[in-house]
C-alpha cells in the first residue's frame, strides 16, 4: 500500500487538485492521510464528499489547532502511514501521469539500495524543472528530494527517530533526510518522469529574507548534524558566507532561530563515517 500525507494550510481548492490526482493513479491500493496545519477554514466537509464520491474509505483527516511547519506535519503523517512507501505531495502541486505510483513501486523494488525517489518537480510559471546535483554519471541517484513530491520507504525508519527535527518547521528541511539516509549507505533515487507540476500558491508562503535564512538555517543545522567534527569549522565559515551573500547580517536573529531548531538530543547521530562524507560533499558544496 501507498500512504500519500499531504500538508495543508487554507487552500482547499488546490488541495482538492492535488488529491484528484492522486485519485486518478492506475494504482489503486493506496491510503490518505491530510494534516491541516490550523487553516482558518477546515477542508473535512469537502474531503468527506471528494472521497465518498470516489469511494474511498481509506483516508484520515487531521486538524492541529497550531501550525505544525511542513517539518512536524510530514513527521505526523508518516508516523500513522501504514503503507509500505509513503508519498508527500505539496498541496499545491499535482501528479502529472497516471502511472506515477506503478513507476516509483517498480523502480523501489527492483533497486535495495534506493530508499527513498525524488520525482521530477516541474513549475510551469516559471518553466523550472526542480532537480537536485546527480551523485553519478548515470543519474539514477540524487543528493536529496524536493520536498513537492517525493517517495520514502517506511520500513527504513522503523526503529529510527522522526524524519524532521520539530524545529525545522519550513524551507530545505529534506537535506538533513538525505544526509540520514547516505550515513546509512543508501541512496535516494530519480526518475525524470515522475513528474509533479508545481503551482507554487502564495497563501502562507514566505517570501524574501525571512525564507531566505530559513533554507540557510536549516541546510546549515542539517549539516552539522552529520559532518565529521573536523569539518565542522569550514562548515560555520560557508554558512557565514552564504549569510553575507544574502545580506542577511542580523546575527541575534540568526542565532536565536539556530537556538529554536536545533536539537541537541540528535548529537548522538552527529557524525557520518569519513568515507561517506567524502562521497557525498563535493555534491552538497553545489547544492
Amino acid at each position: 500500500m501507498i500512504s500519500v500525507v499531504i500538508i495543508t494550510r487554507d487552500r482547499t481548492a488546490d488541495l482538492l487538485k492535488a488529491i484528484n490526482s492522486c485519485l486518478a493513479q492506475t494504482y489503486k491500493d493506496v491510503e490518505y492521510i491530510i494534516v491541516d496545519n490550523a487553516s482558518e477554514q477546515r477542508s473535512d466537509s469537502c474531503l468527506d464528499s471528494l472521497f465518498l464520491g470516489a469511494e474511498i474509505k481509506n483516508y484520515r483527516y487531521l486538524y492541529s489547532e497550531q501550525n505544525l511547519g511542513v517539518a512536524e506535519g510530514r513527521n505526523l503523517g508518516f508516523s500513522l502511514a501504514k503503507g509500505a512507501i509513503c508519498f508527500f505531495l505539496d498541496d499545491d502541486a499535482v501528479i502529472a501521469d497516471v502511472n506515477v505510483f506503478d513507476k516509483a513501486i517498480r523502480l523501489l523494488e527492483n533497486d535495495d539500495a534506493l530508499v527513498a525517489l525524488a520525482c521530477n518537480i516541474n513549475q510551469p510559471s516559471d518553466k523550472k524543472h526542480l532537480v537536485s546535483p546527480y551523485l553519478n554519471d548515470s543519474s539514477k541517484y540524487v543528493l536529496t528530494y524536493r520536498g513537492g513530491g517525493h517517495f520514502i520507504k517506511k520500513s527504513f525508519w522503523e526503529g529510527e527517530q522522526e524524519l524532521y527535527p520539530k524545529g525545522f518547521l519550513f524551507g530545505s528541511e529534506e537535506m538533513y533526510t538525505a544526509l540520514f539516509i547516505y550515513k546509512k549507505n543508501k541512496r535516494i533515487g530519480y526518475d525524470e518522469s515522475l513528474v509533479v507540476d508545481h503551482f507554487p500558491n502564495p497563501i502562507h508562503r514566505k517570501n524574501g529574507d525571512e525564507r531566505k535564512l530559513d533554507i540557510i538555517l536549516n541546510i546549515f543545522i542539517a549539516r552539522w548534524h552529520f559532518y565529521p567534527n573536523k569539518q565542522r569549522a569550514i562548515l560555520f565559515i560557508i554558512f557565514v558566507c552564504h549569510l553575507a551573500k544574502n545580506r542577511i547580517f542580523n546575527i541575534f536573529n540568526v542565532m536565536e532561530k539556530f537556538q529554536q531548531r536545533y536539537e541537541e538530543k540528535n548529537n548522538q547521530m552527529t557524525s557520518m563515517e569519513y568515507k561517506r562524507y567524502a562521497e557525498v560533499v563535493p555534491f552538497l558544496l553545489r547544492y
